[in-house]
């Protein structure tokens, strides 16, 4: 029997990983799914019943359903059975909504702290500009990403990366943002 070599070991490593995922994404939708039930009647009685539509409420809308459907798509990709060439056409799906998802996100978050800082302009601008431009880094990190292939012995649509360092690139920017509107709001309420 012959040692493996470090290409060998390394792809053995990337399916460990993409099987790690699929595990660790099941508790994660069990637990998405059960706020969801848990959440609906006050979501009916605050944002159903409300007289006016407001960007907001549309906002929290979309975020609530949009991140609904996200959840469905990755179920998908995770656990039904994928050609290669139905792989390679829907796996760019899953990053693309929850990049659309986390900028919804990111415009209720800049919202609240530019209300915090009594609608100054500058800091609707701001943040504003911060989540266009992480979301551009965001896209440029899943785009890149061209390593897609099936693994044997699982189901689903799984996208080995044979660079780690686009999962910094795509989580980098938001947790900058988040840290950035932390900080702004503990300023403001002192």
């Amino acid at each position: 029997m012959s040692t493996p070599t470090v290409e060998e070991q390394l792809d053995l490593a990337n399916q460990r990983a993409a099987l790690e995922e699929v595990l660790s994404a099941s508790p994660c939708f069990a637990i998405y799914g059960w706020d969801f039930i848990l959440t609906f009647p006050g979501e009916y009685k605050a944002m159903w019943k409300a007289e006016r539509w407001t960007p907001v409420r549309l906002s929290f809308f979309f975020n609530r359903y949009w991140g609904l459907l996200t959840f469905v798509l990755a179920m998908c990709l995770l656990w039904l059975e994928f050609t290669p060439k139905m792989c390679n056409k829907f796996h760019i799906l899953e990053p693309a909504a929850t990049t659309i998802l986390f900028l919804n996100c990111e415009f209720l978050l800049g919202t609240r702290v530019w209300v915090m800082w009594n609608r100054r302009k500058w800091i609707a601008y701001f943040f504003g500009i911060f989540a266009i431009a992480g979301t551009a880094v965001q896209v440029l990190s899943f785009a890149e990403d061209d390593t897609l292939r099936l693994l044997p012995g699982l189901r689903g649509c799984i996208s080995i990366r044979g660079r780690d360092h686009y999962i910094w690139i795509y989580w980098v920017p938001l947790l900058l943002y988040d840290t950035t509107a932390t900080i702004f709001m503990l300023v403001s309420a002192r």
